[in-house]
């Protein structure tokens, strides 16, 4: 999941993807940290959205 998460962010030019803290729970994934624009946050969360078995996302990554 960590390795997707960091591709998604290299093939949109980010530089890093390691602000942002992952927490699995069944098949729930709670995204918290930091991300430096409104893209990254919605990057990240559409990122983990896609992936097979996520059924919810639980965005509460703050803008900094």
């Amino acid at each position: 999941m960590r390795a997707r998460l960091v591709l998604a962010f290299r093939e949109a030019g980010e530089k890093t993807a390691g602000g942002i803290d992952l927490a699995v729970s069944d098949i729930s994934v709670r995204l918290s940290g930091t991300v430096r624009s409104h893209h990254d946050r919605e990057l990240a969360e559409t990122t983990i959205r896609g992936l097979i078995g996520v059924a919810a996302v639980d965005n509460h990554l703050i803008i900094g």
